[in-house]
């Protein structure tokens, strides 16, 4: 879908429940975002930093507010370094990209597609910042 730049479209933020390794309770992670008109689109990821950051910024633009609060710089010291991460909603425990990213969101992908992560919200995003949000996950920038 092509769209001028200077204008927004709508976008989907897309999340997962699991349970956090730490305190065992569910937890919601944002995994990724997608043109709210896409049938069949591409699932930009929130591994990347920018993007999990924009996720956040729209999820307090539509009233998600207590989605957005657990996503904060931690300290991991698996990846050996500090980033923006999704966190446990209950007790703050850091919850990893790669059980994220590689194991939970792939496997409810092979199953379900897009369609089998929640619907968290659509919000207008500048199509100029969606665009570089998508070449970034496209091309593997970080």
């Amino acid at each position: 879908m092509t769209v001028p730049a200077g204008e927004v479209v709508k976008v989907t933020v897309r999340g997962l429940t699991m349970d956090c390794w730490k305190c065992h309770r569910p937890t919601t992670a944002i995994v990724g975002m997608h043109l709210a008109s896409a049938v069949e689109g591409d699932l930009v990821t929130c591994s990347d930093e920018q993007a999990l950051a924009v996720a956040a910024q729209l999820l307090r633009a539509t009233g998600k507010v207590g989605l957005a609060q657990p996503i904060k710089t931690r300290t991991s010291r698996t990846a050996g370094g500090t980033g923006l991460t999704n966190g446990c909603q209950h007790c703050d425990a850091l919850q990893g990209n790669f059980f994220i990213y590689h194991q939970e969101l792939m496997e409810v992908l092979s199953t379900n597609g897009v369609e089998g992560l929640e619907h968290l919200a659509d919000a207008d995003l500048p199509t100029e910042r969606w665009h570089q949000l998508h070449r970034r996950w496209a091309t593997g920038e970080r």
